[in-house]
């Protein structure tokens, strides 16, 4: 895929394309659906969706027996990272792999979705990661 990096000519208010540039992504062999959304402004009665309290999806909810984000803690959860070569940098072009991890801690849900982290425990070697945001925490489906 060639993309265009496009820059603003301010005399003449017109676009110019600067350079092309090539990047790709591998697919995820599974589709995924988010646990995490935000409400509706009927049910929060707030304008700005940065605003608005944390809900978990009604698919989230089925599929976990929980009704609130609080319960989440200890649920098996997964989300989408790129791999790694073995010395640590990203592959390229970007691989993508879905990390099985469980929920340990659920931080600054009261600041919105951009800003709400999770602290998950990796399911396949126990390593803790930091500061997930919760935007990336998915469902894996088949």
């Amino acid at each position: 895929m060639s993309n265009l990096i496009f820059t603003e000519n301010l005399e003449t208010n017109e676009y110019l394309a600067l350079e092309t540039y090539s990047k790709e992504y591998t697919k995820l062999e599974t589709d995924l659906e988010c646990i995490f959304a935000y409400q509706s402004i009927g049910e929060s009665g707030c304008f700005s969706i940065g605003g608005r309290p944390l809900t978990l999806t009604d698919k989230a909810k089925i599929h976990y027996g929980v009704s609130n984000c609080k319960e989440m803690i200890g649920k098996p959860i997964s989300f989408p990272m790129r791999k790694k070569d073995l010395t640590r940098n990203y592959i390229e072009p970007s691989e993508w792999y879905l990390q099985k991890s469980t929920i340990k801690k659920l931080v600054d849900l009261d600041f919105g979705i951009n800003y709400a982290t999770a602290t998950v425990e990796n399911t396949e070697d126990g390593a803790i990661k930091e500061r997930v945001r919760i935007n990336r925490i998915c469902l894996g489906l088949n």
